[in-house]
Order: C-alpha cells, then sequence, then structure tokens
C-alpha cells in the first residue's frame, strides 16, 4: 500500500470500493462519498483542508434535494485536517473507509481527529506580554477581572471553562 495519496486518490480509492460520490449542499465540501457496511453508513467528506467522516449507526437512506445535492443531517462528525497532522490524512481516510467496510472499526478508531484547523490563531504576543506582567508565580493562571483568567500563552478563559 502507498504511504502518501492525495485527496485525489482518496476519491478514486473509495469510489474502488464502492463508495458512491455526491455533491453537497453545504459549501464546506467539495464532495461526499457514502459507503454503506451491513449496519452502518459512513460519508466521507472532502474539503480544502482536510477529510471529515460522518458517522450513521443505521442504515441512513441518501437524500438528495432537488437540486441534485447530498442534505447532510445528524450522525456523528469527525474532522481531520491535514495542518499539522502526524499521519497522512488522506491515507487515514482510505483505512477507515476499509475497516468501516470490513465492520472491524473501533469506536476509537472512528472518533480520533488529526491535524489542526487553520481557523485556531496563536495567542497575540501582546497578550502573553499581559501576562508576564501579572504574574507573581510563573506558570500560574492569573486573575484578571469578572471572572476572567489569564494563561502563560497569553489565552483568556472564564472560570466555565
Amino acid at each position: 500500500m502507498k504511504q502518501n495519496i492525495d485527496q485525489t486518490d482518496l476519491v478514486s480509492e473509495l469510489k474502488g470500493l464502492g463508495f458512491e460520490a455526491y455533491p453537497t449542499k453545504c459549501s464546506t465540501y467539495s464532495e461526499a462519498l457514502i459507503g454503506f457496511n451491513k449496519i452502518a453508513t459512513l460519508y466521507v467528506l472532502m474539503r480544502k483542508n482536510g477529510v471529515d467522516f460522518r458517522c450513521y449507526d443505521y442504515i441512513k437512506p441518501t437524500q438528495i434535494d432537488s437540486n441534485g445535492l447530498l442534505q447532510m443531517v445528524s450522525g456523528k462528525i469527525v474532522r481531520n485536517y491535514y495542518k499539522e497532522s502526524p499521519i497522512n490524512i488522506n491515507l487515514h481516510g482510505l483505512t477507515i473507509a476499509e475497516k468501516f467496510l470490513s465492520n472491524t472499526l473501533s469506536e476509537k478508531e472512528k472518533l480520533t481527529t488529526y491535524g489542526k484547523s487553520n481557523m485556531v490563531k496563536e495567542p497575540r504576543n501582546d497578550m502573553k506580554e499581559l501576562y508576564n506582567q501579572l504574574s507573581v508565580f510563573e506558570g500560574e493562571d492569573v486573575y484578571l477581572a469578572d471572572g476572567v483568567w489569564i494563561r502563560p500563552d497569553g489565552i483568556t478563559y472564564d472560570e466555565k471553562g
């Protein structure tokens, strides 16, 4: 088996395994490939910065709208990003699909995510500087006001989480 495949290879491999391709109503995804085993349904969702899975623990009828686009509702969604992933996400997608079809996919494998979102931004340097100015004990979070704390990395949070 190849060690690295791109998204085009993944789509081709999935089609070869019997997955059916559909354009989606959701603009996040360029394409969805749907596969079934004896008891469940797996959507493999292609997007520019990764590959997601939408899992159904039952045989889900495919819903196509009047424009020929796949409608996706409910199901467990697992996101996998190319950015900073320790593994090849496309190859991971193929492995998940193969194990799903043979009904050997564990719950842990199904729900494990890889990589980082492009939407996650690093803390601003001025927030790190604020922490450095206010901290009494290095490495401990500092209380700012109104239930808001700041961490050593400059990220703020409220008492609820």
